[in-house]
């Protein structure tokens, strides 16, 4: 302001009005910013990439853990960072002991990550061999549509006629709206001849994140 009345004092020109709308502009987008820099933590900000890396690595780097999928971190600021995750777990193992490895890796993500972790414990049957194979034939198809694809909480139900393969498959958002025709593409390469398989699938876009792994991806490596 103090500039505008000096041009209009040597130039006769009177720009106090614009200038005065000037500053008016500053402020009010200065608020909107210091608004959003206030929401944003308490509403929840969009994770770091790299803490999502690090609970990633810290998941893999656990030799009971077969893999991990629906990881969600929640950012509320400095001291208030919430993760959940699912693992996946061999079901043979003790549920006590795998409840203590759950815990372990808890308390590795608060004391090295400052991440409030918390794991839901999924058993994964790995010693039926048709199972193992159907899986691992699924996860094939899914990757040769699309390598982004992954499952999780994979089953299947013998009927009379056919069985039914159940899982749920995480996708990208973008291709929700083709995820029946994905179903079907998966469904009809997957008959063999001996069998009928019907696919039963829940679709995840939600948790759709690339570094979630699948215990049938883990276990072909």
């Amino acid at each position: 302001m103090l500039l505008a009345c000096v041009v209009g004092r040597l130039t006769g020109l009177m720009i106090d009005g614009w200038a005065g709308l000037l500053v008016a502009l500053f402020i009010l987008w200065s608020g909107v910013g210091v608004v959003k820099d206030t929401v944003d933590p308490l509403l929840g900000a969009k994770p770091d990439e790299a803490l999502v890396r690090a609970i990633a690595y810290l998941m893999t780097s656990h030799v009971n853990i077969l893999g991990f999928h629906d990881l969600m971190v929640h950012d509320y600021g400095p001291g208030r960072r919430f993760a959940s995750v699912h693992a996946e777990i061999d079901h043979r193992i003790d549920p006590l002991v795998a409840h203590e490895i759950l815990d372990e890796i808890e308390r590795q993500a608060k004391r090295e990550l400052h991440v409030d972790l918390v794991i839901h414990y999924d058993p994964v049957v790995t010693d039926d061999p048709e199972v193992a194979a159907v899986r691992t034939r699924v996860l094939q198809i899914m990757h040769g549509l699309d390598p982004r694809l992954s499952l999780h909480d994979f089953r299947m139900v013998s009927g009379q006629h056919h069985v039914n393969v159940i899982f749920d498959m995480v996708l990208p958002p973008e291709d929700a709206q083709t995820a029946e025709q994905l179903r079907r593409q998966i469904e009809a390469q997957l008959q063999d001849g001996k069998k009928t398989y019907h696919l039963i699938v829940t679709f995840d876009t939600a948790a759709f994140n690339e570094l979630s792994t699948e215990a049938g991806e883990q276990q072909s490596r």
